[in-house]
């Protein structure tokens, strides 16, 4: 039977069968290799990249970290003092009563140092003393324990402190002071004591503990943002700190691979934990030795790379479709130029830490989108760390003001009590009262029950008294006056601004004059919401060159009293207010204070 002539498949047919079979082959093969070393490329670059990212976030916890044991380490410095020490090293150990009073004394004294310094910290959860067993509050077992105690243990045995006066204690269980019947994850800093007269023997150790779990709030944070886990870890590789408190103690990993991860300050790895491939970026914390350690699954990571690879076969199928149809180098430069602008975007968000450049994403549709929304949200978590970080440092800045703050006060106290001495050898008992008086008001205004930020009327009272002390106190005469709006008595101004001024006035001015004698006149007004606090003097005055000198070092430090009003001013307004310094040699200076008016 013949076969029909409309199922026949002519020869030109099959050849341009052929044809565009060997068409297709000539396209896909280089355009597969191409797609495959882009995507190889672009692979590398993004993990580079989000292991860096992920470092870097971890760079600034430890920072955060950082800080919080240093202050713990100062915290030890302090308690550690002589007087405590002096407190450990009597050798009387006779039981006599005035024996054991005197420990009671000890006691009191010790406790009252303790929650002196407690109350300064509010990371701390406690402070324990190991003493000898001879003193009778040895037995407290609330903030002092026998020494006794500590020589059985197995950890204090093979430390002996290597030679150092502390070490770090990663963390354990320990009875909470606050209830005895519960316990707590804690960490210390232990301090050995030495006696004033012999480095070599130790009288007491010292314990501050922090509680574990405000360690962990510091890391806490990353863990929500890379979907892995994050641990701190000692040198030995055994977990310090956790979200799952029973992982505390054991280890990480294998001893081995920890010491050899371990052995750079920083960097990630590939490590086998159980039967799962995980990524190990970890950071050293210097202070310590100890390493802030993230855990990522090596499937969570290669899982929008996946999408990726997926999205990328699509595209490639589709793009050889279009490519048949219309013309596959304009299709291929288009897809591969929005790609390489994506990635482009990509970089530049990662090194600026702006997520504006990662657009709009409200439907996740390849891997790049996954990509995109995992930098943009790792992208605010380092901005929310660096607030974090710029914050402690503002602490740590108003912390040393505070310490120049009490400095004021001792120079004038110690010249005042001289000043006393001497009046009393000279029987004026009379002007002794006056000066008392004085003095008793000046310390109860400065210290204005521990607040910092006070009245005008306050302040203005203050210098009333303090330069009254002035002219009770020495024998050379001078003039004050002092005016004020009364409508701005009741605008808020930080405690002792103006009183180094006038301190410099006299000091510095009216008594560097021949016949240490002058005027001084304070003036305070407003203007369109800013505050003038004027102290102009009649004094020896101020070269240009050196006045100069002493503007600059309003920003550097070069002045103290000056430098500690500024930064004080710039602190608490901002950095558009501050002093500024009119003066001429033999004719006085004038110090103005600018500041904003507040009265809340």
């Amino acid at each position: 039977m013949n076969t029909p002539n409309f199922i026949k498949i002519s020869p030109d047919l099959r050849f341009q069968a052929r044809r565009f079979v060997v068409y297709v082959i000539l396209i896909l093969i280089p355009f597969y290799m191409l797609s495959f070393f882009f995507y190889q490329r672009t692979v590398a670059a993004l993990n580079k990249e989000l292991y860096a990212f992920l470092l870097e976030t971890l760079t600034q916890s430890e920072s955060n970290i950082s800080y919080k044991l240093n202050s713990i380490r100062e915290m030890s410095n302090i308690v550690a003092q002589p007087e405590l020490r002096k407190y450990l090293s009597d050798d009387d150990s006779n039981e006599s009563a005035s024996t054991i009073g005197q420990q009671l004394a000890n006691y009191y004294s010790l406790n009252n140092l303790i929650d002196l310094n407690i109350k300064k910290n509010s990371d701390i959860f406690n402070i324990r003393i190991f003493v000898n067993s001879r003193y009778i509050f040895s037995r407290e077992k609330v903030r002092f324990f026998q020494l006794d105690q500590l020589t059985h243990e197995e950890w204090y045995q093979q430390s002996t402190f290597q030679n150092k006066q502390i070490l770090w204690r990663g963390t354990y269980l320990e009875r909470s002071p606050f209830d005895f019947s519960s316990n707590e994850y804690i960490y210390s800093i232990v301090r050995v004591i030495h006696p004033l007269t012999n480095m070599d023997d130790i009288i007491g150790v010292l314990f501050i503990d922090v509680l574990e779990s405000n360690l962990y709030s510091v890391i806490s944070t990353i863990t929500q943002h890379t979907n892995g886990r994050v641990y701190i870890v000692d040198p030995q590789g055994n977990i310090i700190s956790a979200g799952d408190k029973s992982q505390i103690g054991s280890p990480l990993m294998d001893m081995d691979r920890w010491n050899e991860i371990s052995s750079a300050s920083e960097g990630s790895a590939t490590v086998k934990i159980g039967e799962t491939n995980m990524i190990v970026v970890h950071k050293e914390i210097p202070i310590t030795g100890w390493h802030i350690v993230n855990v990522i699954p090596e499937n969570m990571l290669q899982k929008s790379i996946s999408l990726y690879h997926i999205a990328t076969n699509f595209t490639s199928i589709v793009f050889v479709a279009i490519i048949l149809l219309l013309s596959i180098s304009f299709i291929y430069a288009f897809i591969s130029g929005k790609i390489t602008s994506r990635i482009r975007n990509i970089n530049r968000a990662m090194k600026l830490h702006n997520s504006e450049y990662l657009g709009e994403h409200t439907q996740v549709r390849n891997g790049i989108s996954k990509i995109e929304i995992s930098i943009h949200q790792m992208i605010h978590t380092i901005q929310n760390l660096t607030k974090e970080s710029y914050e402690a440092k503002l602490r740590v800045k108003e912390a040393q003001l505070k310490v120049l703050q009490a400095q004021i006060n001792p120079h004038f106290l110690y010249n005042t009590l001289d000043t006393l001495k001497w009046m009393s050898l000279r029987n004026q008992t009379e002007q002794i009262g006056g000066l008392i008086d004085a003095l008793a008001e000046y310390y109860r205004k400065s210290l204005n029950k521990g607040e910092e930020i006070v009245t005008l009327s306050h302040e203005l009272k203050l210098i009333q008294v303090y330069l009254d002390i002035q002219q009770l106190r020495t024998d050379q005469a001078f003039h004050y006056e002092l005016n004020m709006d009364e409508s701005l008595a009741s605008c808020k101004i930080p405690k002792l601004i103006v009183q180094p001024i006038i301190e410099n006035a006299l000091y510095h001015g009216i008594w560097q004059r021949a016949d240490r004698t002058g005027s001084i006149y304070l003036h305070i007004s407003s203007e369109n919401g800013k505050l003038s606090i004027s102290v102009t003097d009649s004094g020896i005055g101020i070269a240009p060159l050196k006045v100069e000198q002493i503007k600059s070092g309003l920003r550097k430090g070069g002045n103290y009293g000056l430098y500690n009003v500024n930064e004080r001013i710039c602190l608490f307004f901002g950095e558009a207010y501050g002093i500024d310094i009119e003066s001429e040699a033999d004719k006085g200076t004038k110090v103005t204070l600018h500041l904003a008016v507040r009265n809340e």
